[in-house]
């Protein structure tokens, strides 16, 4: 029984440091799932908008660096930094009359963060997707 237990004391650390890497993402830039990135917001015709919401869990400030995205998307953060335990807002406009190709669209934001630590600078970009018709 003493050899049992000396070998789960001995490997407990390998297990709860291989749990805190395949996490470490959601952790570090407060990552959802998919689904949360992603909107459809089907047939428009009119200029419409969606808000996709951005939480910090990790202990450091986000700060924005950049955000990217196709002709006739607006996309915009509510502020450009955001604060352990707060979240932000993404706001994606689409507008119609400026895009060029009718039919089925789906474009990608990509927003860019950063944080510092006492390590370093961290960057990480993080991607949402918004589908629809024309």
């Amino acid at each position: 029984m003493k050899k049992i237990l000396t070998l789960l004391v001995i490997m407990l650390p390998s297990f709860l440091a291989f749990a805190q890497i395949s996490n470490e993402e959601a952790q570090l830039f407060g990552f959802r799932n998919q689904e949360e990135r992603s909107c459809d917001l089907g047939p428009i015709n009119t200029v419409t908008q969606h808000v996709f919401y951005i939480k910090n869990t990790s202990p450091l400030k986000m700060t924005l660096v950049s955000i990217k995205a196709n002709e006739g998307v607006v996309a915009t953060l509510n502020n450009n930094v955001i604060y352990p335990n707060s979240r932000g807002e993404l706001k994606v406009i689409v507008d119609p009359d400026k895009i060029k190709v009718k039919g089925d669209f789906n474009f990608n934001i990509t927003v860019t963060f950063k944080q510092n630590s006492a390590i370093g600078t961290t960057t990480k970009e993080m991607v949402y997707t918004v589908k629809g018709s024309l």
